[in-house]
């Protein structure tokens, strides 16, 4: 499954939580790049593509959205609604995120640079990309 839900580890005291995001604590790998984003409406749709080679850690930080995932292994909607958890999407996953509340503040850590050459936005060549023959697969 390309994808998994992550309890981030924090520590707690009277005065809020502190979530450290290190590579090997919280950080699956080692930080190239990072987004974050915000102002948006509710119902908003965001995403819409997947990447060849980016994996991506998607934390929402302040409210609510619901992360629709598309892979080889079928679909799957992940909602993220605590900034205690994150979301591991690797590459060639199709993501859409649908922002559920406007005060929605989404951060986004990934394991290489922007780079718009390896996006996917295209849903049909997403798709031809996924028609493999898994036994040739490595």
């Amino acid at each position: 499954m390309p994808w998994e839900l992550i309890s981030l580890q924090f520590k707690r005291d009277e005065r809020g939580f502190l979530v450290p995001l290190e590579l090997g604590r919280n950080l699956p790998f080692e930080l190239k790049a990072a987004f974050y984003i915000g102002g948006t409406k509710a119902q908003t749709v965001r995403g819409q593509h997947a990447h060849l080679k980016l994996k991506e850690l998607i934390i929402a930080l302040r409210g609510e959205v619901i992360v629709k995932l598309e892979d080889l292994w079928g679909t799957k909607e992940v909602p993220l609604t605590h900034p205690l958890e994150g979301l591991l999407v690797h590459p060639l996953t199709w993501l859409e995120i649908q922002i559920l509340s406007e005060d929605c503040i989404l951060l986004v850590l990934m394991d290489h640079p922007y780079d718009e050459k390896e996006v996917l936005r295209d849903y049909r060549t997403f798709k031809d990309l996924l028609k493999i023959d898994l036994k040739k697969w490595p």
